[in-house]
């Protein structure tokens, strides 16, 4: 009789081990899409864009996003718009050191994405970060 239960409880472990394995293999990324893109220090002016992936691009899947700014210089401030390069805009945010983490969701079926970055105010001194996350 020991033996029988001995048996049965190393089938189950073998069976429990199993399972447990194939079900941490995750088979959806948690990776995290993050772009910044750092202007250099002094003035600048004139429209500064980049690409970023959109990793909801399915239709009627929601997408959200984060907008922020890091600098020394206390005012600076920054138009951030986001769209898909064609027709549609997803998000129209004015970005400040005071007013940071902007967040926002859309839908969008466009693989890629451009964040435009416009200045509004800067500093002849100190240079700005422009990030975008999308989750």
């Amino acid at each position: 009789m020991k033996r029988i239960l001995a048996l049965l409880m190393t089938l189950c472990l073998c069976y429990a081990t199993t399972v447990t394995a194939f079900a941490a293999d995750s088979t959806v990324s948690n990776e995290v899409d993050y772009l910044n893109y750092e202007f250099p220090a002094g003035h600048w002016s004139g429209t500064k864009t980049f690409t970023i992936e959109n990793p909801h691009w399915m239709p009627f899947t929601t997408t959200y996003g984060t907008f922020k700014i890091e600098s020394d210089y206390q005012s600076a401030e920054v138009q951030m718009i986001l769209d898909n390069g064609l027709t549609n805009t997803y998000a129209i945010e004015y970005v400040s050191i005071s007013n940071n983490d902007i967040h926002f969701e859309f839908k969008s079926s466009a693989q890629n994405l451009n964040v435009r970055c416009y200045p509004v105010n800067t500093s002849n001194v100190y240079g700005i970060r422009a990030m975008c996350w999308l989750y």
